[in-house]
């Protein structure tokens, strides 16, 4: 099969997950409890308002190749605390951590600076 014979355009994810994730499972060397993790997954996010889906098929309409994506606006929907941020809240207005004491901070990085610190 020749490479320009690949067709890519939008694929009805839902309708053919099984169909993709044994593709999937081909690339990535999955095996069927994890493919069937993954089904449950790829569907919950096809329900995801703007999801979108693209195929490449074979002319004989094989799929060998798919990818989807949607929106990850974590701004609205479900509370606050099942929202994920990268970095720790910040400390609350006035408050202060204390600073490490240099004792505990120092490390000798030498056997003369180990002796030394004796």
């Amino acid at each position: 099969m020749d490479d320009a014979e690949i067709v890519i355009g939008p694929v009805d994810l839902a309708a053919r997950v099984d169909e993709a994730l044994a593709v999937q499972a081909v690339a990535f060397g999955l095996d069927a409890d994890e493919v069937a993790v993954r089904r449950h997954i790829v569907l919950r996010h096809l329900l995801s308002p703007g999801a979108r889906a693209y195929g490449a098929t074979t002319p004989g309409g094989r799929l060998v190749g798919f990818v989807y994506g949607m929106p990850n606006d974590r701004t609205t929907g479900g509370p606050p605390s099942s929202r994920r941020t990268c970095a720790p809240p910040a400390p609350p207005t006035g408050s202060t951590t204390p600073s490490p004491s240099p004792s505990s901070t120092s490390t000798p990085t030498s056997r003369a600076g180990a002796r030394a610190a004796r």
